[in-house]
């Protein structure tokens, strides 16, 4: 079995995932559940989230309306697989075909492109940041530079929020992109 069943009751084959069983609720749902960090945060800082700042990132930076799309889903994939820390996913062979397979899967139901420069760099600057206002001082090697944030992202602020209160904010962000 290489499926899941998600909250809407939708079937996901993680190694073939179909477009048309991917859903913004399960999404929104899911990574409104999900924590960074493997939990180890000292608030709890969701995933939803995570990508609710990178929307805002980007529209700071003045990237177009696709590129905003695509940084709100960024990590839609983690509805279905978790939220795996890098480190653990260095060590997990096969983990980063799911990933591409969820992708691509998203990418098709939502009419968005993963993997420009801009967004990379945008998730790059939100790890940095959000390590060091969830985890406080940085240890060990794997940790990007910090000195080369943008000053939107230095000074967003992020206060956790409720599961209830991100899953609405998701939704809103959501409405705002792809309804206007």
């Amino acid at each position: 079995m290489t499926y899941i069943q998600t909250f809407s009751g939708r079937c996901v084959d993680l190694l073939n995932p179909d477009p048309s069983t991917i859903s913004i609720h399960d999404i929104a749902h899911s990574l409104s559940s999900l924590v960074r960090f493997t939990g180890h945060a000292r608030e709890p800082y969701t995933v939803a989230q995570h990508s609710i700042c990178a929307v805002i990132e980007a529209k700071s930076r003045g990237l177009s309306t696709d590129i905003q799309r695509a940084a709100l889903l960024h990590d839609a994939h983690e509805a279905y697989m978790g939220d795996i820390s890098s480190p653990l996913k260095r060590l997990l062979p096969g983990t980063d075909a799911i990933e591409e397979a969820l992708d691509l899967a998203i990418s098709e139901r939502f009419e968005v492109e993963f993997g420009s420069d801009e967004l990379r760099a945008i998730d790059r600057d939100l790890l940095i940041y959000e390590a060091q206002t969830y985890l406080g001082e940085l240890h060990g090697d794997g940790w990007p530079e910090a000195d080369e944030l943008s000053p939107m992202t230095k000074s967003l602020v992020a206060p956790c929020l409720s599961r209830d209160q991100i899953r609405g904010e998701f939704y809103a962000v959501c409405m705002n992109l792809w309804v206007r």
